[in-house]
């Protein structure tokens, strides 16, 4: 601000460079182009009061983003207008100066401190003012604090500016609304500040009730109500705040029959959580606290984590709301700094914690700490602050907020107290489990919990029920592939007889499962007798043998829907009819793109560098060049919604690559071409610019208008003042990562977007999306897809594609397999059309990750059902071992073991985390997928037990090494094995064996040499001899062969000896010693 205006004179002087670069706030405010400043009287009286000094009368505001700062100086600007300021001040002009526009453009170093100086320079040509020139920049300024105002303050600002947003929406504005506007953005909204994010929410509550007019006046006037508020914080933020509906009520008051679907037993635990859930919905919970904080002990198996997973399904919406953190993860006392994140000067400090950026991401989620016993010391310190205060300060200095979380916490101490408890009341149990908790964490953690509760060992009845569960879940996996399975209830009683371990929960259930019916079905697929649209009946016989009996009933479901299925048949497959009506009613859609039925306004844009360097969007939809947008209906009324609020009205989009940012900007594009946005977007354009095309090209700094090192923040500043103004609306689209990275960490820019969640779409809805876009693939490609095509791509990326997203990897799916199918014409419907078929879509996910998807050939059928002999060329012995891996294998090529899980898992012993979710998390916080690989474990315990073998059966042997195991590992970790697998100490003939395998490698070696080896018996029998050690299995064996053979070989190649072409023979002397002739 400066003194430019000469009252003798009337005239102002000139400063074409401030002009040039600045912002004339006085000219606004007589325009009444500035918002009304309400309040602050103390802050504006302190900026006078400096302004009116002889020296250094330079007030410097400070305060958060969002608390007035500017409103504050436009404030100023209004009172000299206005004449409501002191002499001195009357007839000063107050200049908003933009450091972005200011930068811009620069070409060389110094172009900017060139410019700053020419607005010194005239500023010091105006009268009545000196500038002195002093290094000393701090003292120069006085500092003046603005404080973020108090809700109260809030309110009276919202009312002061009630009648411009009225206008500007044309809606009216309830009491309770700016009430609620207030206490609730203070309440819910954290990293923004009052009264900026609560100005921003009555802006979007007035565009979004003009767009739904929910309620409406007697007199036709739309009113903005309190639920309109409580609608975009729960939008925002994810947290319910509406008003409970009955269907809600109903939901919350039946929470425990709801659970226990899936928890069986553990009465005490599901009761306690619906009790919990029913407070923090009600509104009745302490608001300063997380909405709920519980410690699960017991045995493993008994359903602590499935608890977990039943909450987040039924209460949160789905399983992906966990924000689950495996504390065997964070051990060492490094690992504290991966949870809150590093603090500034430290690697990964940009990239925030584990856990405080997924609660701000979502603060309304369920956290699971699994086996929290395992924590380092140090977590259990910042646990005790979210515990009691419901907040905590992550490695940035930023505050989370776990007010909203529902923390879950499970450990398996007490486990063996638990297990002992059929001797005593389970009252006494509880007890002695409360004793051993204490033992090992803090009384003041234990405070801070709002419950400890002990699950009960599983009895028989309730092992049967989660047996019931645990076979519908394969009956469904089946029905995926057409085929229906029926089980009896005598197959039911072996299984519960089979799977029944105390010590282990239901997760023995799993094994006899996958052992008595997974496998026998897999056998069963791959030899070709059991088809699709068979029906299988598993039983047991009078003997207690298992028998399968099926019935050939259709051979596929995608044949049934064309024709009616005789009753006789049906009976066989109840479940099929869902199937088939879903094939049957399936839908598609019709590009319809008629340009004479197209509603649109048509204006003259004169924009010539933004069609430079963008691409109109509008424009390409015109001319049908766009995919047409399916679904998303929620994130594009999200988007209109802020595009027509007052100020700052940018969506910023955030999602991960390929879940649809950018069509929903295109479909944008199209709701206005047809006219199915409000009048305020009617007739607007909408432009893509790419950044790459705005770069390229640009030889000097400042050329792409960035200007400096960093042109990506000075083009942020550049933007800053228009997108604060509303002059700008714009669309951005990020990365999470992204969005953190670059707009997050500078708050004025961050509060300028407001964020819409994209998230990646359910397979249901990417099904819907590929319908949409059929018939453009079609047209581009010649082909036709049929809908079995169109579903498969949606599971099959889903499930194996686990580095990309839907729907994107899925259209990439259809896309090359239709490229794939035209050029290789492998199925040609009678029409001559080119058909695209599920064997197609297999082949290419196969290609793309590896993992055999194909149907099994019979070459591939034959090879997976003689994989023993297969494997029993190289191995010898070990039946065991052998078989289990083997029937594994079958399992997961059959296509019926659960796809949550990894293929299998095995410890392997004898002489000398990931296994329950399959995800694990690595160092930069992503998670790794290990659903389908195989893990094999190896280990050397029981192996005096196993040396000792021969003095006893084989059978003590494995009870005893069984007992070591439990001693040495822990009783979860064993029970989330698929089988342990002990090895045999190997007899002489099977050693025998090992021989011939390995010298038949070093003639394989030779003979690649063009060298012929043979080897006498009698030297077989000395290798033998020389290498039986059997405490140390087959290894010395081939230290024997390297020392008895293929070292005096060496020698006798190197001499020349032997040379290309001659022939070998290793035999023994009269002396026992190795010869070669």
């Amino acid at each position: 601000m400066e003194k430019l205006y000469n009252k003798n004179e009337q005239q102002y002087h000139e400063i074409p460079t401030l002009q040039e670069y600045g912002s004339d706030l006085t000219k606004m405010a007589q325009e009444g182009k500035l918002e009304p400043l309400i309040g602050r009287k103390k802050e504006v009286e302190s900026v006078v009061q400096i302004l009116c000094k002889r020296r250094k009368n330079n007030p410097c505001l400070i305060g958060d983003p969002g608390v007035g700062k500017t409103v504050i100086v436009e404030g100023l600007a209004q009172a000299i207008v206005k004449a409501q300021v002191p002499n001195k001040l009357q007839g000063n002009k107050v200049f908003s100066l933009e450091m972005g526009r200011l930068v811009a453009g620069t070409t060389y170093r110094g172009d900017c401190e060139e410019r700053l100086m020419k607005i010194v320079q005239e500023i010091e040509n105006s009268k009545g003012t000196y500038i002195e020139k002093d290094s000393a920049l701090k003292r120069r300024f006085q500092a003046v604090e603005v404080p973020e105002p108090s809700v109260d303050d809030t309110i009276q600002i919202l009312k002061g500016l009630l009648k411009k947003y009225e206008s500007f929406h044309n809606v009216e504005y309830s009491e309770k609304a700016i009430t609620a506007a207030a206490h609730l953005s203070n309440q819910y909204i954290r990293g923004r500040f009052l009264p900026d994010k609560a100005i921003d929410l009555i802006d979007q509550a007035g565009s979004r009730a003009q767009l739904h007019k929910t309620e409406v006046t007697t007199n036709g006037q739309v009113m903005v109500t309190e639920a309109d508020i409580q609608h975009l914080i729960s939008s925002w933020t994810g947290i319910p705040l509406e008003n409970l509906s009955p269907s809600e009520s109903n939901k919350l008051l039946n929470m425990e029959k709801t659970l226990h679907k899936r928890i069986i037993g553990q009465d005490e635990a599901v009761e306690a959580i619906s009790r919990a859930i029913r407070r923090a919905r009600a509104g009745i919970r302490d608001p300063s606290r997380p909405m709920a904080s519980f410690l699960f002990t017991g045995p493993t198996g008994v359903g602590k984590t499935e608890l977990a997973n039943a909450l987040a399904v039924e209460y949160f919406g789905s399983k992906e709301s966990i924000i689950r953190l495996d504390m065997s993860e964070y051990m060492e006392k490094h690992n504290y700094a991966r949870l809150i994140g590093s603090p500034p000067g430290y690697i990964g400090h940009d990239e925030g914690g584990q856990l405080t950026e997924a609660v701000l991401r979502r603060p309304h989620s369920l956290i699971l700490f699994d086996e929290i016993e395992k924590a380092h010391p140090d977590i259990f310190n910042t646990l005790l602050q979210i515990l009691e205060d419901g907040r905590l300060t992550d490695g940035k200095g930023q505050t989370v907020d776990f007010k909203n979380t529902f923390i879950i916490m499970t450990s398996n101490i007490g486990n063996d107290v638990i297990v002992k408890g059929d001797q005593f009341d389970f009252g006494q149990v509880k007890v002695a489990v409360a004793k051993e908790l204490r033992e090992k964490f803090r009384l003041e953690f234990l405070n801070r919990l709002d419950d400890v509760v002990v699950f009960k060992q599983l009895d028989d009845v309730q092992l049967k029920q989660i047996m019931d569960i645990m076979l519908k879940d394969v009956i469904e996996r089946l029905e995926r592939k057409n085929i229906f399975l029926k089980v009896t209830s005598e197959f039911k009683e072996k299984l519960a007889k089979e799977g029944t371990a105390p010590t282990y929960g239901a997760r023995p259930l799993k094994r006899a499962i996958v052992s008595l019916l997974e496998d026998c079905l897999a056998e069963r697929i791959l030899r070709g007798d059991i088809k699709e649209g068979d029906s299988v009946t598993v039983s047991v016989d009078e003997e207690g043998n298992i028998t399968k009996t099926h019935h050939q009933t259709i051979s596929s479901i995608s044949s049934a829907y064309k024709t009616d299925i005789p009753e006789n048949q049906s009976q066989h497959f109840p479940s099929a009819d869902a199937t088939i009506n879903l094939y049957k009613t399936q839908h598609k859609y019709q590009l319809v793109c008629e340009m004479e039925k197209l509603v649109y306004k048509q204006q003259q844009f004169y924009v010539p560098t933004l069609q430079q360097y963008g691409l109109d969007l509008t424009k390409m939809a015109q001319e049908c060049k766009l995919d047409p947008l399916i679904g998303r209906k929620e994130q594009v009324e999200s988007v209109v919604e802020i595009l027509c609020k007052r100020r700052k009205n940018n969506p910023c989009l955030i999602g991960d690559p390929g879940v649809g940012k950018t069509v929903i900007a295109e479909g944008l594009a199209q709701a206005i071409v047809n006219a199915q946005v409000p009048n305020k977007l009617q007739g607007n354009k909408v432009f893509s610019l790419e950044i790459g095309r705005l770069v390229a090209g640009a030889t000097y700094r400042g050329d792409s208008g960035g200007g400096g090192g960093g042109g990506a923040l000075d083009a942020a500043n550049i933007l800053k003042p228009a997108l604060a103004r509303g002059v700008l609306k714009c669309v951005g689209a990020t990365t999470q990562d992204e969005y953190r990275k670059y707009i997050e960490k500078d708050s004025a820019l961050k509060r300028r977007f407001q964020t819409v969640e994209v998230p990646e779409p359910s397979i249901e809805e990417t099904i819907d999306i590929l319908n949409g876009l059929q018939n453009k693939y079609e047209s581009f490609h010649s082909v036709k897809y049929s809908q079995e095509v169109i579903v498969a791509a949606a599971r099959l990326s889903n499930w194996y594609i686990s580095d990309r997203f839907l729907p994107d990897k899925a259209i990439d799916l259809i896309d090359h397999a239709g490229s794939r199918a035209q050029l290789q014409k492998t199925e040609v419907a009678t029409k001559g059309q080119v058909m695209v078929t599920e064997a197609d879509i297999q082949h290419l996910a196969s290609t793309w990750t590896g993992i055999p998807l194909q149907k099994l050939s019979l070459s591939d059928s034959n090879k997976l059902l003689i994989m023993e002999k297969t494997l029993h060329k190289r191995i010898i012995g070990q039946h065991e071992a052998v078989e289990v891996i083997s029937r594994a294998i079958r399992q997961a090529r059959a296509g019926i073991r659960d796809p949550s899980r990894p293929v299998a898992s095995f410890l392997l012993t004898g002489s000398t985390g990931i296994l329950d979710d399959g995800r694990l998390t690595d160092g930069k916080g992503k998670t790794v997928d290990f659903k389908n690989t195989i893990i094999i474990l190896t280990s050397n315990i029981g192996n005096n037990v196993i040396l000792k073998g021969h003095q006893f059966g084989f059978g003590q042997v494995k009870m005893e090494v069984a007992d070591e195991l439990r001693k040495t590992f822990r009783p979860e970790f064993l029970n989330r094995l698929d089988e342990v697998v002990i090895f045999k100490q190997l007899e002489y003939a099977q050693l025998k064996q090992i021989v011939n395998i390995m010298l038949k490698e070093v003639i394989q070696r030779l003979k690649e040499k063009n060298i012929t080896l043979v080897v006498g018996s009698e030297v077989k029998e000395k290798l033998i001899k020389e290498g039986n050690y059997p405490i140390y299995g087959a290894r010395p064996l081939r230290r024997a062969i390297v020392s008895l053979l293929e070292d005096t070989l060496a020698e006798r190649i190197l001499r020349g000896d032997i040379k290309e072409g001659d022939a070998i023979l290793v035999s023994l002397d009269n002396k026992g010693n190795v010869v070669v002739t």
